[in-house]
């Protein structure tokens, strides 16, 4: 049987845990994906070496290959929790600045994303308006 979709790479500080979570899912459902090993074994070759590396971290000196599928989803889960504390997310999306593969399209939507966290209340939009404008091109603003 051919194997349907497929998804990018999960890379450490570009991707969303989130988002890659659950691609996953969908891929494992449409390809008849159960068995917990196989499962796991797509997802740690799935990880860039950076992603890697942290899950290998988490579990040493036990490996990720020793440990299931759903022990190695919760340590990712944990990791990428999004933090609580709205400074350190403000700094976060104060320091991003757009990527030269990004589109204005894709731009919004991070620094959007970035925003959750920030508890930015009923100066959102300003503040989105702003960083569009400040992070699209370092030194330009």
């Amino acid at each position: 049987m051919a194997e349907k979709g497929y998804w990018p790479e999960f890379q450490l500080n570009v991707s969303e845990w989130s988002i890659f979570k659950a691609r996953l899912a969908n891929y494992f459902e449409a390809n008849g994906v159960a068995e917990d090993k196989k499962k796991r074994s797509i997802l740690l070759n799935a990880l860039d070496e950076e992603a890697y590396r942290l899950n290998f971290s988490h579990f040493s000196p036990a490996t990720p290959e020793e440990k299931t599928y759903v022990e190695v989803v919760e340590a990712l889960d944990n990791h990428f929790k999004r933090g609580s504390c709205p400074f350190a997310e403000r700094f976060k999306f104060y320091e991003a600045t757009k990527r030269k593969s990004e589109g204005p399209t894709e731009w919004a939507a991070r620094i959007r994303r970035l925003a959750l966290g920030c508890e930015f209340g009923g100066i959102l939009d300003t503040v989105l308006g702003d960083k569009f404008i400040c992070g699209y091109e370092r030194g330009q603003c």
